[in-house]
């Protein structure tokens, strides 16, 4: 589960295919869940793995924007903290977080989707932008989900509200 704010560097690792547009809030259903994509945040990339983990790709749209969130929904539930320390893992061994000196707070319990769950702060600097961010870890629908959500620490504000309209809309599918 590697993510990172480069277009190339995530069609790379994640080895995502067709894009779509989103202008407006955008409802989504994969995989028995459904969640939101904000006003103004596109898919870039989707995917489904051979183990039958999908992943989306949605960017902040716009000139200068830096958000990212990368959701992956795994089709059965694993421990919170052994998909984090994977997903440290993976990050730790791509090039392009360790060349930027990627480095990690202690994972730590977080509200999310209006339940306890399991966070993992990142931060690194990619050429003159220091970005920061985390992958959140939880269970519903008998699925893990993991969202990574990313950004130049001077777009925080801005992103705010999309991220936080992505991390209260997951629910399962009827």
């Amino acid at each position: 589960m590697p993510w990172i704010k480069s277009r190339q560097v995530i069609i790379l690792l994640l080895m995502f295919g067709v894009a779509c547009t989103s202008n407006t809030p955008e409802t989504i259903e994969k995989n028995g869940v459904t969640f939101i994509i904000p006003n103004g945040w596109k898919i870039t990339h989707e995917s489904v793995s051979p183990n039958n983990v999908t992943s989306l790709t949605c960017e902040k749209s716009g000139v200068d924007e830096s958000g990212i969130a990368v959701i992956a929904i795994f089709d059965q539930t694993y421990d919170p903290l052994d998909v984090l320390a994977n997903s440290r893992e993976m990050m730790q061994q791509n090039p392009v977080y360790a060349q930027a000196g990627i480095q990690f707070a202690n994972f730590k319990g977080e509200l999310f989707q209006q339940q306890q769950v399991m966070a993992m702060p990142f931060s690194f600097t990619d050429k003159s932008s220091t970005q920061n961010g985390k992958v959140v870890v939880f269970t519903l629908c008998n699925k893990t989900i993991s969202v990574l959500m990313q950004q130049d620490k001077i777009d925080s504000t801005r992103n705010a509200k999309g991220f936080e309209a992505m991390s209260n809309a997951f629910s399962c599918s009827k």
